[in-house]
């Protein structure tokens, strides 16, 4: 996956797996709630490669001041591929 285009359907289970896996640790290692982060992807042409960032809300460099301008969240993207598999193509 280089892209959000390159996502179907076929990568909901990597995407909720990635998306639960990294939230889990997260509250376990630093007890960070789930509710208190922003996880989104960045959109092409921003970033050359696919990659996701957890965001603390509270953090000033990162999160409630940041813009996601040219990034999708992760959950708008698996939303948007349980409804249509094909939907970034």
């Amino acid at each position: 996956l280089f892209q959000v285009r390159d996502l179907r359907g076929q990568h909901l289970p990597l995407l909720k797996q990635l998306r639960a896996g990294c939230l889990a640790e997260l509250r376990t290692r630093y007890g960070v709630s789930p509710a208190s982060l922003r996880v989104f992807m960045h959109y092409l042409p921003s970033f050359w490669w696919a990659h996701v960032h957890f965001s603390a809300l509270t953090c000033p460099a990162m999160g409630s001041t940041t813009s996601v301008g040219k990034a999708i969240l992760l959950d708008d993207i698996i939303d948007n591929l349980e409804r249509d598999a094909s939907y970034y193509e």
